[in-house]
């Protein structure tokens, strides 16, 4: 802290670096920048998230359309079992499996 008494006792004092009004008013706008800089990499900041989130909701979505036509195939089997009586060749069976297992970690953005 400055022990500099010029503004309480005499008021501006341009020989003063820290309290004349002219520093002052630099002080400010070089505090006025600063704000402009932080509140710009506040904004880029938040671009990132959101552009990210955007990312993240377009791959759900992808997995999402995977684990409903995997949930389709499943129904079409189970179907085709219960008019028919004949299970899917195990190698269907598999083909279904993995089509699910593929798609259903990322349809809530967490690994399973």
């Amino acid at each position: 802290m400055s022990s500099c008494t010029c503004l309480e006792v005499f008021g501006e004092d341009p020989d003063c670096p820290l309290h004349s009004y002219d520093a002052l008013e630099a002080r400010i706008a070089d505090l006025e920048e600063l704000i402009a800089a932080q509140h710009g990499d506040v904004v880029v900041r938040v671009a990132k998230l959101l552009y990210d989130k955007d990312d993240k909701i377009a791959a759900m979505s992808a997995s999402l359309k995977g684990a409903r036509e995997a949930l389709k195939r499943q129904k079409a089997n189970i179907e085709h079992w219960l008019e028919t009586g004949e299970a899917a060749s195990p190698e269907e069976s598999k083909s279904i499996y993995d089509q699910i297992c593929a798609a259903l970690p990322n349809t809530t953005g967490e690994a399973e």
